[in-house]
């Protein structure tokens, strides 16, 4: 404190085009005029932990969510034209860990614990989660072109059956999904087409503050019926419409991200289009990450000051609040509600703009004392409107200077695998192109009648995926008796082939002309006499 209690003003700031990119004036902005009021008002503890550099400059990320077994790995290794290292794909939820999958000369499993030890590591802050979540926290490097742009994060199954302390899981879930929501760009979440699952609410409530940046995928959308995927799509819509605040809602896709062919059909038609348009979002990424990053830093300062105000407004109403050893009573909904209605009235913050209140309660509960609290200081408070209302528009506008990365990601590329039905249950994955020709060539020669190389008996029919063998017949000598028997004996074949009883063979074979059925009642009759 200087002479007539004035303060020394500290260095100023150059202006956010005169540094060496909008990214870096953006956290040096942030680390000048946010940082010293999270630190205030413990910000950083009741939400999420405060930016790094790294973070905040560093490559654009998207993250895939969703209930277990809908395809997010899968997807992931179909953009990247390849598996990952590590990469678990079942229908048992089989991904448990949080994985970042980042560019690398040679595909390699980074723990936890080494990569807390880079200083520049863009996810550093996840170690204020504890060491139950580093152990399900690892990072993979894979040479995947697409990757040298962006970093791509995989999730395991949205556990919906914990609670914001980790029931059942073992570090805070929610917090963690909320940390990784503000730190990403894009969020993806991925439904399977054939259950849609009951977490859909519970997903959408804590995208509610991201939902600019999500995209909903209706994955193995090619594996039902195309009008069943149309009620799904309304199905869904109408469950998203109920967990909305708003009458927007996200983007919807037809997905069918893996390597293998589909059916063309009406749906296959909105398949193809709804990957040309996923496509075109990411690639898009690469020139919007940073508008999306700069309105991620708004948002949290618009939030930063509706806390400062608040817990000014607590130390007023309450004196002594910080010495009391059951301040924590305090700390109600009732009394976030009643202060947000003075500061509503103060044109502090919007209504609309309201966090959401169990953040704040749960958040504040958690700490051991308010200690560092303090009312709102006007060059503080003066320091973040000015950042809010002039600083912001300043670095956006170089933002939009500054020529953007070029991405070629090709989503729309022709399927290696192909797959057929054998006998209506068992799927057989045909990775060699050459193999279906083949199996038409012999499907062709089962089905063709067999000459017949002794006058008395006739060979049987080969063997059908259920093992049936029609019936040996042994023949006379009469060249028109052997004709005809030789037609139902192909018949039958035909018959055996396609699951028919031999019941039903006699059935059909009594619809024919009368001198075939004369001919084999013939045949009936001789067969005990061969056998004696």
């Amino acid at each position: 404190m200087s002479f007539c209690n004035f303060r020394k003003k500290g260095p100023q700031l150059p202006p956010p085009c005169s540094m060496p990119s909008a990214l870096e004036a953006l956290y040096a902005y942030y680390n000048k005029k946010m940082l010293p009021i999270e630190e205030l008002t413990q910000f950083n503890k009741i939400t999420t932990p405060s930016y790094t550099r790294p973070e905040l400059t560093g490559k654009p990320s998207i993250m895939f969510i969703g209930p277990y077994s809908t395809g997010k790995t899968t997807m992931i290794n179909y953009l990247l034209n390849q598996e990952y290292k590590g990469s678990k794909i079942g229908p048992e939820p089989t991904t448990d860990f949080f994985t970042i999958i980042t560019y690398g000369d040679e595909p390699k499993i980074i723990e936890s614990s080494a990569i807390l030890c880079m200083g520049d590591y863009q996810f550093k802050q996840v170690e204020s989660f504890g060491q139950s979540f580093l152990n399900k926290f690892h990072q993979v490097e894979c040479p995947s072109d697409i990757l040298k742009g962006m970093h791509i994060i995989d999730t395991p199954g949205f556990y919906e059956n914990t609670n914001e302390s980790g029931t059942g899981v073992g570090y805070p879930y929610y917090q963690v999904l909320r940390y990784f929501f503000q730190r990403v760009e894009m969020i993806v979440i991925t439904f399977d087409v054939s259950r849609l699952g009951s977490s859909i609410p519970k997903i959408m409530a804590l995208l509610e503050p991201f939902k600019e940046k999500v995209r909903i995928v209706l994955n193995k959308s090619d594996n039902i019926p195309p009008d069943n995927a149309l009620k799904v799509r309304e199905n869904l819509l109408w469950q998203l419409a109920k967990t909305s605040n708003s009458y927007e809602t996200p983007k919807i896709y037809y997905g069918s991200f893996w390597e293998y062919e589909y059916e063309e059909t009406f749906i296959s038609k909105f398949i193809k289009k709804d990957h040309l348009e996923f496509e075109k979002d990411i690639n898009e990424l690469s020139k919007n990450y940073k508008g999306t990053r700069i309105g991620q830093i708004q948002k949290r300062a618009k939030k930063l000051r509706f806390y400062y105000h608040l817990h000014s407004t607590i130390l007023k109403s309450y004196f002594f609040v910080k010495k009391r050893k059951n301040w924590q009573k305090i700390i109600t909904e009732k009394e976030f509600f009643r202060i947000s209605k003075i500061l509503i009235d103060k044109q502090i913050i919007l209504e609309a703009n309201l966090p959401p209140v169990d953040e704040w309660v749960n958040g504040v509960k958690k700490l051991n004392n308010i200690k560092s609290w303090k009312t709102v200081e006007k060059k503080l408070d003066d320091q973040l409107d000015e950042f809010l209302t002039k600083d912001i528009s300043a670095i956006i506008a170089c933002a939009n200077q500054e020529p953007p990365q070029i991405w070629n990601l090709m989503l729309n590329r022709p399927k290696v695998r192909k797959r057929i039905l054998e006998s209506g249950r068992k799927m057989v994955e045909l990775q060699n192109e050459n193999v279906m020709p083949k199996l038409e060539e012999n499907k062709k020669t089962e089905n063709l009648p067999q000459k017949n190389t002794n006058n008395n008996k006739s060979d049987p029919p080969p063997a059908n995926n259920d093992d049936q063998r029609s019936p040996k017949m042994k023949l006379t000598t009469n060249a028109t008796k052997t004709s005809t028997v030789t037609k139902t004996n192909t018949n039958g074949t035909k018959e055996t082939n396609s699951n028919v009883s031999s019941k039903p063979e006699e059935s059909n074979l009594k619809t024919q002309t009368s001198t075939e059925v004369k001919t084999v009642q013939d045949n009936k009759e001789q067969l005990p006499e061969d056998k004696n």
